[in-house]
């Protein structure tokens, strides 16, 4: 039989716990097998053996999808159950800020490639502002960004995230820049 009520209980950049319920019928001699799989290509990555209804994968990539497939073993190793499968995105991991080229009316950022996410669908949120502005947010595809139309002679907050697949975000970087008087 199946497990039941299969869930991620947690997730980081690098690593994903799942959970579940026994299956009905349950024997204290059965054992679980854990497939996983990054969803985009339907590519196994790695299966584990386990014995309580619990697995945690590690050696994920920051900001991909994976596909989690659970198998109740029975006794002799070889029999399982149909699978049930859970899928979640890891965490992407943060940037960081590398260099400000500043002037009177604009400010452009660069920033490091997020370790580990090469080759990974990602975007990049910058929000900025001043302390008498409100807050403007801009979407980058790529790791450098101008921001326009900034205050003269006026500090400004930057925020920026890396977004992964399916909208997950990092933890942000942050700095502040003093633009140029006119």
């Amino acid at each position: 039989m199946p497990v039941k009520l299969p869930q991620i209980s947690d997730v980081t950049s690098y690593s994903v716990s799942l959970m579940w319920s026994n299956p009905d019928g349950y024997q204290t001699s059965y054992s679980y097998r854990v497939q996983t799989n990054v969803t985009s290509s339907a590519t196994m990555i790695e299966e584990t053996i386990v014995i309580s209804e619990a697995a945690t994968v590690m050696n994920l990539t920051p900001g991909e999808t994976y596909t989690f497939l659970v198998y109740t073993r029975a006794a002799d190793n070889i029999t399982e159950s149909d699978l049930v499968s859970v899928s979640t995105c890891t965490d992407p991991t943060p940037s960081r800020i590398l260099g400000t080229h500043v002037q009177t009316n604009s400010v452009t950022l660069s920033w490091s490639e997020p370790v580990n996410m090469s080759g990974v669908n990602k975007s990049y949120i910058i929000t900025y502002w001043t302390k008498s502005s409100p807050k403007f947010t801009v979407t980058s595809h790529t790791t450098r960004v101008t921001l326009q139309n900034v205050t003269p002679n006026s500090v400004y907050s930057i925020i920026v995230f890396t977004v992964g697949v399916r909208e997950y975000q990092s933890l942000p970087i942050s700095g502040s820049v003093l633009t140029k008087a006119k």
